[in-house]
């Protein structure tokens, strides 16, 4: 049994993190691994939070939440011998469904005791380390607007997304894959992958894997509003690549220069890219507790 710190996030998904907190607490005490949960209850507390992590010889440290609490917790463990677990408890838990991280609490705690520790790939945006998603265009205002919203959930995202679809606003993008020849672009959506959804099922990046030493530039050009059905269906079924729109490119490092502004995000969580940026592979540089089984390699 591992010893294990739990960071739970009460701003995350349906807010119910109280109920969450006690199956962790039932679940610990049954076990008895000396482990501890901590509840995130101010912005500025995470620092001590981890530092308490980082000096306590904890084998795992929890995010208990959704893609964001993945990211802000996450990213400090990124290039450590420390493995990241999740508790899936988000709106959306993209990164979690990617790796078939359960969203029963209690079978995601199972892990400790049944999982695997995988060296996975992380992206990094300029300074800014990322494990599942960056992206510009829609799905980043979508995020920007999503975080400020009191009540979350799939319904209220697709209501965002769909909002700025109808806005039909492009981005102009001159791209330069691995210092080669550049090309130019303007879709309505540029991401880039290093997992394979954006989360509630939605695929944006069908097979991309966090384990090949590589992430995927992905873009969708504007949709007309009579092919957006066939598009929305697509996406989720895990086909979007078979649309006439869509377009992706394998790399290790590339840099993007774009026209608009530079509203970004990584995993969800609403950033600042620059009118020109950097976006590169960091291989094998975060330990994750996964199921044994199901590996999306």
């Amino acid at each position: 049994m591992k010893k294990a710190y739990f960071i739970v996030n009460p701003k995350s998904g349906h807010k119910n993190y109280l109920q969450v907190k006690n199956t962790i607490d039932r679940y610990l005490k049954n076990v008895g691994s000396g482990s501890v949960v901590r509840i995130w209850e101010e912005k500025d507390q995470l620092d001590s939070l981890i530092s308490e992590a980082k000096s306590g010889n904890f084998e795992v440290v929890f995010a208990v939440g959704g893609d964001g609490t993945v990211h802000c917790v996450g990213k400090h463990f990124i290039g450590t011998d420390i493995c990241l677990g999740i508790i899936p408890n988000g709106s959306g838990d993209g990164i979690a469904r990617h790796f078939h991280i359960p969203k029963d609490t209690k079978k995601a705690l199972e892990l400790l005791e049944k999982g695997h520790i995988q060296r996975i790939d992380t992206g990094l945006l300029n300074d800014i380390p990322f494990i599942g998603f960056m992206g510009t265009g829609i799905d980043a205002k979508v995020a920007y607007m999503f975080s400020n919203l009191s009540h979350r959930g799939f319904v209220p995202y697709v209501k965002l997304a769909l909002s700025e679809y109808f806005k039909k606003r492009t981005e102009r993008y001159v791209i330069t894959i691995e210092g080669k020849d550049s090309f130019e672009i303007q879709p309505q959506i540029l991401s880039v992958a290093n997992t394979s959804q954006f989360g509630n099922g939605a695929y944006f990046s069908p097979g991309s894997s966090a384990l090949d030493g590589t992430l995927q530039l992905c873009k969708l050009d504007l949709v007309s509003s009579l092919k957006l059905p066939v598009a929305i269906y697509r996406i989720f079924n895990a086909t979007c690549h078979k649309l006439d729109e869509y377009g992706r490119w394998d790399f290790r490092e590339v840099w993007i220069e774009r026209s608009g502004e530079d509203y970004g995000h990584v995993d969800g969580e609403a950033v600042r890219t620059g009118k020109k940026f950097c976006v590169k592979v960091q291989t094998k540089s975060l330990n994750l507790l996964v199921p044994r089984l199901g590996l999306s390699i």
